[in-house]
């Protein structure tokens, strides 16, 4: 650079200075811009070749760290798949149960076995109500009913008021009645069932119909008569 320097001065210092400033300029210029084109250049390719670089690093840094993306798992494969157990958590006991000693529980049990078998002896089981009678033939009070026969009927248990249906196979012309072991009966009365004269209905309020006061009832009828059966009757109407 020096040494072309030097010949341009020497060619046209002398002689033309103004020529050989201009020309000295031009060739700083050129010399500048081709220096400056071929750095600029350069960092360009490095840039480019940096980018680059850094671009296959992204690449290689994805490849090796994402994994590719698994098929999408359907219904059918879910239920075949063995499900991996799930870890229990551990078990907490709730402070009041805690709290609570062993021997309460059997203690609560035992009191309300013994309350259980206090009501049990506090309410007896009673027995069944049950009739029973017996027949044999008897002598009739009336002349228009010839034919009669008594019925002797007990009870099990002591029932007040009384009322007894006495069913017939013929039917009932008149009847008489008392309690054994009394002298009178309270607010007696009698009759038919759906005045069906075969259903003797009669009903006292006392005194009390017991097991060892059996009932006696004299029935007398126009004909042959039996006793088919004895039950209980309707309500008291002098309740």
């Amino acid at each position: 650079m020096d040494t072309v320097l030097q010949w341009l001065y020497e060619l046209f210092g002398a002689d033309f200075p103004r020529l050989s400033l201009v020309i000295i300029t031009l060739v700083f210029a050129t010399s500048g811009g081709i220096l400056g084109y071929t750095g600029w250049r350069k960092i360009a390719k490095d840039y480019e070749n940096s980018q680059q670089t850094k671009a296959f690093s992204e690449s290689e840094f994805k490849r090796k760290d994402i994994a590719p993306p698994q098929p999408k798992e359907s219904i059918e494969d879910r239920a075949h798949k063995p499900s991996s157990p799930t870890p229990l958590s551990p078990k907490t006991e709730h402070p009041r149960q805690a709290a609570q000693p062993q021997g309460e529980t059997k203690g609560n049990s035992e009191s309300e076995e013994r309350a259980s078998k206090g009501v049990s002896k506090t309410i007896p089981q009673l027995p069944v109500w049950r009739l029973s009678y017996t027949e044999e033939p008897a002598s009739s009070n009336r002349e228009d009913a010839p034919y009669a026969t008594k019925v002797v009927i007990q009870t099990n248990v002591v029932r007040q008021p009384t009322s007894l249906v006495v069913v017939c196979s013929a039917e009932v012309a008149g009847a008489t009645y008392y309690l054994t072991g009394s002298p009178a009966m309270i607010m007696s009365g009698d009759g038919y069932i759906d005045k069906d004269k075969r259903l003797f209905w009669f009903v006292f309020s006392g005194p009390p119909f017991r097991p060892e006061t059996p009932i006696v009832v004299l029935l007398m009828a126009k004909e042959p008569i039996r006793v088919l059966s004895v039950r209980q009757g309707p309500p008291s109407p002098f309740q």
